[in-house]
């Protein structure tokens, strides 16, 4: 069985790859991948997809600080990523479900909200767990 700081550092290297993957998606084709899970955007809205593409910058930022921390030893220096992933994994969250509600967002948008759900709980729960440990 895996010691709990070995599926932290599983937990922090596959949120890395997801976060890279997303990240490249919204920096190099958001237009593509937008108009994919019908996304009600334009591809001739330039600003909007320069937002996405900011986005996309902060995702691979966020997904950096994720694949550094799993090389940390001390969970002083990781728990400062966990709890950083929690407050942005929750503040997207809430937009996302916003975004749903407010704005009749596509039902194929949907995937992205698991994601971020899974994500979320998943640095929740261990968060938790290391503290109780």
């Amino acid at each position: 069985m895996l010691k709990h700081r070995e599926v932290v550092r599983w937990f922090l290297i596959i949120d890395f790859l997801i976060g890279l993957l997303f990240a490249g998606i919204f920096v190099i084709i958001p237009d593509l991948f937008l108009n994919f899970i019908n996304w009600p955007i334009s591809a001739a809205d330039h600003q909007a997809l320069f937002g996405y593409r900011i986005l996309g910058a902060a995702m691979f930022g966020l997904s950096v600080a994720s694949f550094l921390a799993s090389f940390e030893d001390k969970w002083e220096e990781i728990n400062v990523t966990m709890e950083m992933q929690c407050i942005w994994l929750l503040g997207a969250i809430v937009m996302m479900l916003w975004g749903h509600f407010n704005l009749s967002l596509p039902l194929e948008a949907w995937f992205i909200d698991v994601i971020l759900i899974v994500l979320f709980f998943g640095f929740l729960i261990l968060s938790l767990i290391e503290r109780n440990v």
